[in-house]
């Protein structure tokens, strides 16, 4: 896992801004220690296959175009920020079972 943590660490952006320093430090221990395994006490009952696929995420680099996709029912987009959307196509509710006797509203409620 050393090798693909090294990669994604190098698709990161230049450390920068009042954090500078803790960035550094934080990428200089994760290239040394790796990701972490199941040998470790700490770690050994976490699922490291959701922190492996986490690192496999491409990231986007700053400048590429964004994503045209947008819904009502996202929160505002931050002004010193940046979100994040899974899966923008998948309806979030769908996978919701409602209790017997509720249903979804219509378009006309």
């Amino acid at each position: 896992m050393k090798a693909s943590c090294g990669h994604w660490l190098s698709a990161l952006p230049s450390p920068k801004g009042v954090l500078i320093d803790a960035q550094k430090s934080g990428r200089d221990s994760l290239m040394k220690a790796g990701i972490p395994t199941k040998n470790l006490e700490s770690w050994r009952l976490t699922n490291l296959e959701r922190l492996e696929k986490l690192l496999n995420i491409p990231l986007a680099k700053y400048g590429e175009a964004k994503s045209t996709v947008n819904s009502q029912s996202w929160a505002s987009t931050p002004k010193n920020g940046l979100r994040i959307v899974l899966e923008p196509n998948k309806n979030p509710l769908e996978s919701v079972t409602l209790p017997p006797g509720i249903r979804p509203l219509t378009s006309e409620e």
